[in-house]
């Protein structure tokens, strides 16, 4: 679908280019192979608090402000993001900038200063977004849902921390994660966008100049420190936790373990969970809302990591019928498992079309685009392009969507966490 390159640097940094004709602007994005499952006990939210704190300042932009001034100067959009098995940083601007843009790229990941001031300043910022997250129950319970399903595991750790772990970090251990983690055999720099731009005389040789060697004391060889984080099989034996809260609602999620992010079956998953409740033709929320009127917001949707997943529903139902609602969500799902209502061939293409429809338009976001084959190169160890997930959804047949239900949604194997009064 694009005609992507790929190239591996003298320096050991991979770089992916994704040309987009007709668009005028480019994504630089750096994408590091770590998030917060690979997190000791001790070094728990480092991730998240290292994504925020490389933006207070490096060796060329002394302070936020310095760096805000030179992004805004250009009209460029920069942010970044963590999850649980990877960590991203992102400019994008006009194609012009794009050098300019990696500069900066370059200054952030390379140069923080991570000082004890900023350190102790972010910290309370991060603090606030704990604090957010407990005030709202659907976040919370969500978070915690997770937890409960992979605890004993990196994958239970929420992202952010909790306050007392990051309260105990500091400059040192920050720079030991970064040295650790941050090396450029475990980062991936993708540029998407003008398609001129990136097909340009020298191009190559451009970059390299400007990522021309791995930073002091970054470590490599992260494979295998990543391996000793995996496991088997990270689904924990605990299925029910419920937390007491006065709230207007009961918030809910509910699932079962399902597949790793490269099984073969991943797209039959996508589509199952897409008919049960990916969006408002969904079964689920038709049920569940739209007839019973049980539920404000009901969705679907599933969790893959390396080494394991969980299909998962997600529902604030009226809190004086939350027990009803819940059976009710369960029973749906039973009926296609087990055959009374199985998923009908309507359904089906209704879903196909819907998650086809949803990659054809991030094709027209150059973020979206980079974001997406760099994690594909980075999780699934390969660049799946957008033409190839299309065929996969398209090969999926009614017969293999009803047979993984079955397979998946086993009456004892379902896990609840509520919150509400």
């Amino acid at each position: 679908m694009f005609n992507i390159k790929n190239k591996v640097l003298d320096n050991g940094l991979e770089l992916i280019t994704v040309p987009m004709p007709a668009l005028k602007s480019v994504t630089a994005m750096m994408l590091v192979n770590t998030g917060s499952r690979f997190e000791t006990d001790a070094f728990q939210g480092s991730a998240h608090l290292l994504e925020h704190l490389i933006f207070k300042g490096t060796k060329q932009y002394p302070n936020s402000l310095d760096l805000s001034i030179a992004l805004d100067g250009i009209g460029a959009i920069s942010n970044a993001f963590t999850s649980k098995e990877s960590t991203g940083y992102y400019v994008t601007a006009a194609s012009s900038h794009l050098f300019f843009c990696l500069n900066i790229l370059k200054e952030l990941i390379f140069h923080p200063l991570l000082r004890e001031k900023d350190i102790e300043q972010e910290k309370q910022v991060v603090a606030e977004e704990i604090r957010m997250i407990h005030d709202s129950p659907d976040d919370f319970i969500s978070d915690k849902f997770e937890q409960m399903v992979f605890q004993g595991t990196g994958l239970e750790h929420f992202i952010a921390g909790s306050l007392s772990s990051v309260a105990a970090l500091n400059s040192k251990k920050l720079t030991l994660f970064l040295q650790e983690w941050y090396g450029l055999e475990n980062m991936v720099l993708v540029l998407a966008g003008d398609a001129d731009c990136l097909n340009g005389e020298d191009f190559f040789n451009k970059i390299e100049k400007i990522f021309d060697s791995q930073p002091e004391g970054r470590e490599n060889s992260h494979d295998q420190k990543r391996a000793d984080f995996l496991t088997d099989n990270p689904i924990s034996k605990k299925k029910q936790m419920q937390y007491k809260r006065d709230t207007e609602q009961t918030h809910v999620v509910l699932g079962w373990p399902a597949l790793k992010r490269d099984d073969p079956q991943r797209y039959v998953l996508t589509v199952l969970s897409t008919v049960l409740g990916g969006n408002r033709s969904s079964r689920l929320f038709h049920v569940v809302r739209e007839q019973s009127s049980l539920a404000y917001y009901i969705y679907t949707d599933v969790s893959q990591y390396h080494d394991g997943g969980i299909l998962e529903t997600s529902a604030g139902l009226n809190k004086d019928r939350s027990d009803e609602g819940i059976e009710l969500i369960i029973n749906e799902c039973e009926k296609i498992a087990g055959g009374s209502e199985p998923v009908t061939a309507e359904e089906l293409q209704r879903a196909q079309e819907y998650l086809i429809g949803k990659i054809l338009l991030s094709l027209e976001n150059s973020r979206l685009v980079a974001q997406q084959h760099g994690l594909s190169r980075i999780l699934l160890n390969r660049i799946e392009q957008p033409d190839e997930m299309i065929k996969g959804i398209r090969k999926v047949s009614v017969k293999q969507v009803n047979q993984l239900a079955g397979k998946i949604i086993q009456k004892n194997e379902v896990r609840v966490a509520r919150i509400g009064s």
